[in-house]
């Protein structure tokens, strides 16, 4: 079959010039792989007299691999069967395509081999992937969680922050983390932190995918708790000082104030001793015997 004529769409589409490929047989500029792919084409025309949607490789005129649909259909022209065919470019599609197989072998190779858990949970909130480690964390196999809804990981009385947190990654957060309490296979429940984030459509921006990783800190939750308990102990201690030096302050007032009271009165004393003593016309006096020191009054020294 040999080539007649390409529009200027496969041209610029290719980087082929028109005359280059005219009169070629069997598209000469096709890539890799493609023999079964025209085998395939002649059997179709063989039997229908048209195909549709068959891919294949073409190598443009830089070199580089381009991916088509290609799709004919054998009408007559000038008395003679000509094949007139159409190509789809879907390069970009399969390049994207295969860079997110990529991307999931290396998230399959991360998770396999980490000790947190890690997992996927689709648009339907029904977890696709969890990561081997669910087994020593929650106590279930890979397939007992995979299909089951993402809310079975949360213990019922947090599911209510972990939708909110949800919500958070549908409005626009690229990163939401969230501390709950994880229900296990034997029905205890563990503590762990959450780190997720959305997988969005590159044409849409709508979350395709839910990807997290969770971690067991039942460890640090007893370590928080355990110096919650300190803190409020020395809290207690601390307050049990104060009120006791309030108290001894109290106490130290009062009886500064009972000192001064006594001086007022002492003075007090002596000054109605020294107003009697001299309207009665009085004096006294001290004799210290072991000193022989006397001591006067004034009235008395008067006298």
């Amino acid at each position: 079959m040999t080539i007649l004529n390409v529009n200027d769409a496969f041209q610029k589409a290719t980087g082929h010039d028109g005359e280059e490929v005219r009169g070629k047989t069997d598209l000469g500029f096709r890539g890799t792989g493609t023999g079964a792919r025209y085998k395939e084409i002649a059997d179709l025309l063989d039997r229908r007299g048209s195909f549709r949607d068959v891919e294949m490789e073409v190598v443009r005129a830089n070199g580089q691999i381009q991916y088509g649909l290609f799709s004919g259909e054998v009408i007559q022209l000038e008395g003679r069967q000509v094949l007139v065919s159409a190509m789809q470019d879907v390069t970009e599609q399969r390049l994207a395509e295969a860079a997110l197989r990529g991307s999931e072998e290396k998230f399959r190779l991360l998770a396999e081999n980490a000790t947190d858990l890690i997992g996927r949970i689709g648009p339907d909130g029904l977890i696709r992937y969890v990561s081997p480690s669910c087994k020593s964390l929650l106590g279930y196999d890979q397939d007992e969680m995979t299909g089951r809804s993402g809310g079975d990981l949360v213990a019922p009385g947090d599911r209510t922050a972990a939708q909110a947190d949800i919500s958070r990654l549908a409005a626009g957060e690229s990163l939401v983390r969230g501390r709950y309490h994880a229900p296990r296979k034997d029905g205890t429940s563990v503590w762990v932190e959450s780190v997720s984030r959305p997988v969005r459509d590159s044409a849409t921006g709508e979350v395709i995918e839910i990807q997290f990783s969770v971690r067991d800190i039942s460890e640090a939750k007893e370590y928080e708790a355990e110096l919650r308990r300190h803190r409020e102990q020395l809290e207690e201690v601390v307050a049990e000082r104060n009120a006791a030096l309030t108290k001894t302050n109290a106490d130290l007032r009062e009886v500064i104030a009972a000192h001064r009271r006594t001086e007022k009165e002492l003075r007090e004393s002596e000054e109605r001793l020294h107003l009697a003593q001299e309207v009665g016309h009085s004096g006294a006096y001290e004799w210290d015997v072991r000193t022989n020191e006397v001591l006067w009054t004034p009235e008395l020294e008067r006298l």
